[in-house]
């Protein structure tokens, strides 16, 4: 009986351990196929962002610094002194328009005081012509106007009692865009001082950008429109023709703004739409023309990249 029973015992230990084995044997393959999948993956990566790293630096442009960053990712796609503090020209007028939103709602009204005109640049404004904030600043961003921009600084500063400049400082330092600071709200160079009217580099300019975009859309919605007629409070028509000469040449365009002056060159921020996720390409100190070809190649080198990306497992 002892006997039976011990090779009783044997005998289901046996089947025990064949059925453990059964189960573990397979998992233990799928393991490390899963694993070995992961360094394939891993190594498909690396070698695409070489290569992305190639196409970029490749891609003929004159701009002194580029960056390219991906909204939702919050990354850096591709960099080129991407850091470095920069003159912002009218790229300025990002920031101008972000604190007039903060402060003023879209239908209030802004009047537009002979102080706002005595700003660089014709563009058709007329003294005490009211607008609504949200007009006006289609109209700024769309026509780089110099007055409509100083008319929204002076409408926050008497809505708010503080200096625009002060509250546009304030306001990078709480977004952590370190390398910007703002002299006045057009960005126009202050030729007396030879001081540019905003400093900041292509990777900050690129997250103002982004953070408009997410956070007060209706600001940039209007960017990406070639041309447009824009009628104020008083029924008076004006036509605003985008200051972005490519504007029709980049497919999936979100938002745009140009900035030109002596001491920055060109400079031009934009945001395209590439398989539901959003890059804003950030350029500085190009020239006044190459400024838009860079955008067009820029543009152009992002989707070769981002269609060449190894899908994720």
């Amino acid at each position: 009986m002892n006997k039976r029973w011990s090779l009783y015992i044997v005998s289901l230990l046996t089947i025990v351990t064949l059925s453990v084995l059964v189960v573990y044997i397979p998992q233990k393959q799928h393991a490390e196929e899963e694993r070995q999948a992961q360094i394939a993956y891993e190594q498909k990566v690396a070698e695409w962002k070489t290569l992305s790293q190639l196409t970029f630096k490749n891609t003929p442009t004159q701009a002194k610094a580029i960056a390219i960053y991906n909204i939702e990712r919050k990354e850096l796609l591709y960099g080129q002194n991407e850091n470095t503090p920069l003159p912002l020209a009218s790229i300025t007028k990002l920031m101008t328009a972000l604190v007039s939103a903060m402060n003023l709602d879209r239908n209030e009204v802004v009047t537009v005081t002979d102080q706002a005109l005595q700003e660089e640049g014709e563009y058709g404004l007329q003294k005490d012509e009211r607008w609504s904030r949200g007009q006006l600043n289609d109209f700024t961003l769309i026509n780089s106007s110099n007055d409509g921009a100083k008319a929204l600084a002076i409408a926050t500063e008497i809505k708010t009692g503080r200096r625009f400049e002060k509250s546009m400082n304030e306001e990078a330092t709480l977004l952590q865009l370190k390398s910007m600071h703002f002299n006045n709200p057009t960005g126009l160079d202050i030729e007396e001082v030879h001081r540019a009217g905003g400093y900041g580099s292509a990777l900050d300019a690129a997250k103002l950008e982004a953070y408009i975009l997410d956070a007060y859309p209706d600001v940039l919605e209007k960017t990406s429109t070639a041309h447009t007629t824009i009628t104020s409070l008083a029924g008076i028509p004006h036509f605003a023709d985008n200051t972005n000469e490519a504007i029709t040449q980049i497919p999936n365009i979100i938002a745009s703004k140009t900035g030109f002056t002596t001491l920055a060159g060109g400079n031009l921020v934009f945001t395209i739409r590439i398989n539901n996720e959003r890059y804003v390409i950030s350029i500085l100190g190009s020239t006044k023309d190459a400024r838009f070809s860079d955008a067009i190649a820029l543009a152009s080198s992002t989707r070769a990249v981002l269609q060449n990306q190894p899908k994720s497992l």
